[in-house]
């Protein structure tokens, strides 16, 4: 896959243009003590994911003849996930170390302290990856035993091999493209078979009569409401419903970002039994299917997502309390599962569905075995790039939103 970096900021036509062209995906920057004009901020992101591409961020490097401490290791990596973190960038996603210029008879410790305080502060957040420049003074075999990283960046200078790894994507010479001065690059995965952990854009489709949005799991969000759809759309841009509610509460757990919105609160019959459950752990890891209680209240400072429904794999929803009548009769009908040859989370909206036919939705998808249900019914509501597809009077309590 060819891509590019640059120092110049991406207009939506300019991204536009670059996907037009068969490039895939765009590298950004991010400052070391400060953000300048010209660095990545929350508009350039939506810019470069509306138009298709993927997106990575790597961190300026200072002017050559730079000093590496472990010190500066430790400022730079908080800096380079303080500020990617203010850009939207996605928890999980790579960003690259720039090590490069540094001044010639620095001791080789320093170096390698320097990039490993550095990796030990943007592996609390990101996946750390490194680019290989001049004057990095670290040899083959160093770059692969000494340094913590597994992401390898090789520039366009004449650098060493990392040793038994090789590097995961590679640089060209600069050049000029729709106007402004750009790096290509190339990726092929290295030797192990690593690739850059890239961010990419929501994707939303309609096949058939289902609405499909596709996204990474670490993008998924919720929100405690209340209000009607069409009032909540002017805050979220994106969203659908989440947890069945009753009333003015929020019925099961609801976690997002690591922060626990609801929990346990029951309904009626629901006490007790099992219930359909999508977690996303800080680690990147899914689940979905049946849990108790019991089962997430010793793992909560683990999770960074949670929401609750009925389980469509097994379907029984007598058996998790509810009225199979009451919440499983044909409507419009969210259902929200994990694909997991693609590690995508897949939300489908689909009208004049009942809980049989959300099962077979959520197979045709991928998500056979991992996908639960959501509220639905006369309380639908689906908002994608601020177009309400559904819509209805009704107030929330709660939804999923990205």
């Amino acid at each position: 896959m060819k891509g590019f970096d640059c120092n110049t900021k991406l207009s939506a036509e300019k991204a536009l243009q670059f996907k037009q062209q068969g490039y895939g995906f765009a590298i950004r920057y991010v400052g070391r003590l400060q953000q300048a004009s010209f660095d990545i901020d929350q508009a350039e992101v939506n810019n470069i994911l509306a138009a298709g591409l993927k997106l990575a961020i790597v961190q300026h490097c200072p002017k050559d003849g730079w000093i590496p401490t472990k010190d500066l290791g430790i400022t730079y990596g908080q800096n380079a996930v303080k500020f990617s973190k203010e850009a939207g960038y996605n928890k999980g996603c790579i960003v690259y170390l720039d090590l490069e210029g540094v001044l010639p008879g620095t001791s080789k410790a320093d170096i390698i302290s320097f990039c490993n305080a550095w990796y030990g502060e943007v592996v609390k957040y990101y996946t750390p990856g490194i680019y290989i420049g001049f004057n990095a003074f670290l040899t083959s075999e160093e770059l692969y035993k000494k340094l913590k990283f597994q992401h390898y960046w090789k520039s366009f200078s004449k650098v060493p091999d990392v040793y038994k790894r090789g590097y995961e994507m590679i640089q060209k010479a600069e050049c000029r493209v729709n106007g402004i001065a750009i790096d290509p690059d190339e990726v092929a995965g290295d030797k192990l078979g690593n690739f850059p952990v890239f961010m990419e854009g929501v994707v939303y489709k309609k096949v058939w009569l289902t609405h499909v949005i596709e996204l990474d799991p670490m993008q998924l969000k919720a929100s405690l409401v209340s209000n009607k759809g069409s009032i909540i759309a002017k805050a979220f841009r994106n969203f659908v419903n989440a947890n069945f509610f009753s009333g003015k509460n929020t019925i099961g757990w609801l976690i997002s970002e690591g922060k626990v919105l609801n929990e346990r609160h029951e309904y009626k019959t629901w006490r007790g039994n099992r219930k359909g459950t999508l977690v996303i752990y800080k680690d990147g890891k899914v689940e979905a299917g049946l849990r108790y209680d019991s089962d997430i209240a010793p793992v909560v400072d683990k999770i960074w997502f949670c929401c609750q429904g009925f389980n469509l794999f097994p379907l029984d929803i007598a058996k998790e309390g509810f009225d199979p009548a009451t919440v499983g009769y044909k409507t419009n009908r969210v259902s929200i599962g994990y694909n997991k040859a693609t590690n995508k989370i897949i939300i489908a909206v689909r009208p004049s569905s009942d809980s049989k036919r959300a099962v077979q939705t959520m197979k045709n998808l991928g998500c056979e075995g991992a996908a639960i249900c959501l509220d639905s019914g006369g309380s639908v509501n689906l908002n994608v790039n601020n177009k309400l597809i559904y819509k209805t009077d009704r107030q929330l309590t709660n939804i999923i939103h990205w």
